[in-house]
């Protein structure tokens, strides 16, 4: 996960963190703050710090040889992933 915050001077800061997936099927995944490592600062001391001036873009990159493709309708999705909905608390 790639989670980018507003543009300030013309840097934009970027926190990085990960998920393994447990199993197959719909799950939910907490991603606690401290596994997030800030590749682009921007002057921000911490990820907390970063992530508090607000994120304007989350990023999921799926990784992986395994993405299944399939037909039909919901809940059988044309691409075989349904990312969403994503909540932050």
């Amino acid at each position: 996960m790639i989670l980018k915050g507003q543009a300030v001077g013309g840097c934009t800061s970027e926190l990085v963190g990960s998920v393994s997936v447990a199993a197959p099927g719909v799950q939910n995944y907490t991603v606690a703050l401290g596994t997030f490592t800030l590749q682009t600062p921007c002057g921000y001391a911490s990820p907390a710090a970063a992530l508090a001036a607000g994120a304007t873009e989350v990023r999921i990159q799926v990784l992986g040889t395994n993405v299944q493709y399939v037909t039909g309708t919901p809940p059988d999705f044309p691409n075989g992933l349904n990312v969403g909905p994503i909540s932050f608390t």
